[in-house]
């Protein structure tokens, strides 16, 4: 079992451990799982992104970093969730300066899902938010990251380029759900935590049950001055309150989901998900890119034969 190194005589607090996604994978379940276990401390802002800069390897960037960890008790390890960690190639790097910030030492959760639905889902949770195009096939000519960020082996191996394989703890979202208690224990046990002492439950996140910031508000919920002061100093029940206060779910059309598109993220996938599910034992069954259940995702009364049709609701599945 892991045994966190002695910190007597520490100046700054910086992360234990990362869960470092899939985006629209269960990273808030993960982290929302956590939470519930005193001996975890998470900050307010769940997914910082100083680990995306190079200005987190200087003095000021790393005291930076450090801040947000800095009520965490003696007796707690330190964790953040951000999901920019398994973006390449749209953030590069990340991997090398989490080696250099916070040593080799340093424990790593990656949770993943069928990588079609991920894609599905990514496409559904920003065309809610105004930023992805409505087409599926227009989305991906644009934004091809939509299958990058699903591609787990291609953003795996750049974290063992810098840690061991035992410093990386991977599942599936699917196996995790079906096996909650079995699983969490796991990742406690990765963490050097008792599993009896936290309540997990619940799913977190999921696009389908999230409002959708007006326009006024998406703007200022991504500014540095919310970012960096307002998010830090309101708790988060305060701004779950805000969020339900200020957030409507506006109607959109449909989002359209055309057949060529989904093949077209299966020929992306295919490869990497075999090498992704040999290299870390997960499962061979666990997911069916050629037998996608579509179902989870779109709704089938309004699914004509030429395209497939996904009615969007206050926004895709979990984080």
């Amino acid at each position: 079992m892991w045994v966190r190194p002695e910190r007597e005589g520490r100046t700054m607090r910086l992360p234990d451990f990362l869960i470092i996604g899939a985006m629209k994978s269960g990273t808030t379940t993960l982290f929302a799982d956590l939470q519930t276990h005193p001996g975890v401390f998470f900050p307010l802002e769940k997914e910082p992104m100083d680990l995306t800069s190079d200005d987190v390897l200087t003095d000021r960037g790393r005291r930076r970093y450090a801040s947000l960890f800095a009520a965490a008790g003696d007796d707690q390890i330190c964790g953040e969730a951000s999901t920019a960690s398994t973006k390449r190639p749209v953030y590069e790097g990340v991997p090398r300066r989490a080696r250099s910030v916070l040593g080799d030492d340093l424990r790593i959760i990656y949770i993943t899902r069928n990588p079609v639905e991920r894609s599905l889902s990514h496409h559904r949770f920003l065309y809610g938010r105004d930023e992805l195009p409505q087409s599926l096939v227009e989305a991906l000519a644009s934004h091809p990251e939509i299958i990058d960020f699903s591609r787990y082996d291609y953003q795996a191996a750049a974290w063992l380029e810098e840690f061991t394989s035992d410093r990386l703890w991977v599942v599936a979202l699917e196996d995790y759900v079906a096996n909650r208690n079995e699983r969490f224990a796991e990742m406690c046990q990765f963490l050097g935590l008792d599993p009896s002492a936290a309540s997990p439950g619940g799913t977190a996140n999921r696009s389908d049950q999230m409002a959708v910031p007006i326009p006024i508000l998406r703007r200022f919920l991504r500014t540095n001055f919310y970012l960096r002061v307002v998010k830090r100093m309101v708790p988060p029940g305060g701004r779950a309150v805000l969020r339900r206060w200020l957030r409507r779910a506006p109607d959109k059309p449909a989002v359209i989901v055309e057949p060529e598109a989904v093949a077209m993220i299966r020929r992306g996938v295919a490869d990497d998900a075999e090498q992704f599910i040999k290299r870390f034992g997960l499962p061979e069954q666990i997911w069916q890119l050629g037998d996608l259940n579509l179902g989870r995702i779109l709704e089938p009364e309004t699914s004509p034969p030429e395209s497939i049709v996904l009615r969007h609701q206050k926004g895709g599945a979990g984080k």
